[in-house]
Formats: C-alpha cells, sequence, structure tokens
C-alpha cells in the first residue's frame, strides 16, 4: 500500500463530496504508515476515520476503524488497548452480520490474549473465529486459525489439543499446495514433540519441514527447523549432527542479521560442543548466550556455565 496511492483516492473522494470515500482514503494512508513502522501517524489517521464514520453513522467505516487501531495497538504490545479497539469492532460486526470480518476481528482478539498469555480467551475467541471460516469456506485463514489455535493450546499446556490442530492445519496447507505454512507448522510439530521428550518422532518431522520451506524458497523461515534439529540430536547424543544443522541456519542469521531466535543457537551452539568434549568453545557459545541477555541467564544455565569452566580450567 503506497501513500500515492491514498493521495489519488483523497483527491478523488473530496472531488465527489463523499465522506465515506476519504474515510477509506484515511484507512489506505494509515495502512502505508504501518507498513513503514510509523505507528502513532497511523493511529492519528485512523482516528480521524474513526470521526468521519461517526458522523456519517457508517458502523462499517467505524469497525475498520477500530480494528485497525487495535492491529496498532498490538504491534505496539499494548494489550488493553488492542483488546478495547478489537472488541468494539467486534461488537460491530456481530450487529452487522459481517461474518467474514467478523472471524478477522475473533481471530485478531484471539491473538492479543495469547500475546498476553492469556491462553482460555485465546482459544475462545479462535476458536469463535474457526467456526465462521470453516463455515464459510475461508481454506487459507482457516490454516492459520488452526496454526494460532495450536499455539494457544501449546500455551495451555494441552499438547494433544495442540497436535490435533497443528496436523489439521498441516493437511489443509498441503491441500492448497501452501508449502510455506505446512512447513512452518511441521516445524512447530517437530519442536512440540522435542519439548516431550519424543525425539525420534521428532526428527522426520524436522526433515519435512526443512524439505518444505526449501521448496517454498523460504530460507529465513529454515533457521527454526534448523535448531530443532540441533536441539533433537543433541538429546539422542548425536551432538556432531546436531553442531551441523546449527552452523547452517547460524550462517542465515548472520546474513540476515536476524535476531530470533539467536539465544536459542547460542544456547544449542555451545550444548554440541560441551557434548562433543570441547569444552573451550562451549565456554565461547555460553557466553555470547549470557551477554545477548541477562534476563534468559537462569539459574540452571549459570550451573551449565559454571561446569564448563571448570572442564575447561582441567583440560588446561
Amino acid at each position: 500500500v503506497s501513500f500515492a496511492y491514498a493521495d489519488t483516492l483523497e483527491r478523488m473522494a473530496k472531488a465527489a463530496h463523499s465522506l465515506k470515500g476519504e474515510a477509506n482514503a484515511l484507512h489506505v494512508r494509515a495502512k502505508a504508515y504501518q507498513d513503514k513502522g510509523e505507528k502513532e501517524a497511523a493511529i492519528r489517521v485512523l482516528k480521524k476515520q474513526l470521526d468521519i464514520g461517526k458522523k456519517i453513522k457508517d458502523q462499517a467505516i467505524q469497525a475498520d476503524a477500530y480494528n485497525g487501531l487495535g492491529g496498532t495497538y498490538q504491534d505496539f504490545y499494548q494489550n488493553d488497548s488492542a483488546q478495547y479497539y478489537l472488541y468494539l469492532a467486534a461488537n460491530i460486526r456481530e450487529k452487522l452480520g459481517d461474518l467474514e470480518n467478523l472471524a478477522s476481528a475473533y481471530s485478531n482478539l484471539g491473538n492479543v490474549y495469547a500475546d498476553a498469555e492469556l491462553p482460555e480467551k485465546a482459544i475462545e475467541y479462535l476458536e469463535k473465529a474457526l467456526k465462521i471460516r470453516l463455515q464459510v469456506g475461508d481454506d487459507r485463514k482457516t490454516i492459520f486459525t488452526y496454526n494460532n489455535l495450536a499455539v494457544a493450546y501449546n500455551g495451555k499446556n494441552d499438547f494433544d489439543k495442540s497436535m490435533e490442530y497443528s496436523h489439521k492445519g498441516i493437511d489443509m496447507a498441503l491441500k492448497n499446495n501452501n508449502k510455506f505454512v505446512a512447513g512452518v507448522m511441521i516445524g512447530g510439530v517437530c519442536h512440540l514433540l522435542h519439548k516431550l521428550g519424543k525425539n525420534q518422532e521428532a526428527l522426520p518431522n524436522c526433515e519435512k519441514s526443512i524439505q518444505y520451506l526449501q521448496e517454498a524458497n523460504r530460507e529465513t523461515n529454515l533457521v527454526f527447523p534448523y535448531i530443532n534439529s540441533t536441539a533433537v540430536y543433541n538429546s539422542l547424543g548425536q551432538p556432531q549432527k546436531g553442531l551441523a544443522y546449527a552452523m547452517k541456519g547460524y550462517a542465515i542469521m548472520q546474513r540476515f542479521k536476524l535476531l530470533d531466535p539467536l539465544a536459542v543457537y547460542y544456547e544449542e551452539i555451545a550444548r554440541s560442543y560441551e557434548l562433543l568434549g570441547q569444552p573451550k568453545e562451549a565456554l565461547v557459545w555460553y557466553k555470547k548466550f549470557r551477554a545477548l541477555d541477562d534476563s534468559l541467564f537462569t539459574i540452571d544455565n549459570s550451573k551449565v556455565l559454571a561446569d564448563i569452566e571448570a572442564k575447561y580450567q582441567t583440560q588446561k
């Protein structure tokens, strides 16, 4: 979305003396600001759109503005404001019987509650969104709702439900030839199986995730299944294989200057070197992990670092 397009729409609306057209132009302009990362400017423009919607008593325009405001505040991690505006958007969509946009409002609310670590509320709204999307046959958005539900149930530690929704999403993604989303979701299954200690089951999922993401040409997304593979191989006592995957992913991280999941890379690479009996190298990577964010440095990691330092000094 470009500012030039918003300018054109605004000129046409003013020439036609159409407040509704001006409101639509403002919505396009707000999206352009969001894409540029100028969230505060987007909020100012969306509030102008809302004022017009109220002035001409157009509820659809008001709902668009509320939805935009909710999404922008979500980007600011201001969950209370995001919930407030998205709830107002959903309330209007319910009254209008606008099912497609109502599902989007429910989905957005679910994601905000998930960000706020309130999985029960997240699941409530995501299930509502799923019901509508299945009803209207919107496969593309249904796939993402399945994924979000899998994440929400994982946050609730309901791993059976999480796995159920993951597989439903994967099946629908493959049915629609969307190997990118399928690859991401299979990677999530790999991570969950590793979390549950089912590392032999996790491995083929890691490999399939890598395969699909490579076929979809999504190189930056490969950093997740690569490090998942490292964690799995480390847990299986095969650190040499784990380190090979980690270094592939780490090269991508460096090339694209990615920050997520850098801490996991530092930790797992250190673990690989420790398992290989190379405490000097392990110490280097554990210290990188510690320097990245002290808040991530738990008591368990302090013990690990102390053990590594002791081994290194002994080896010297």
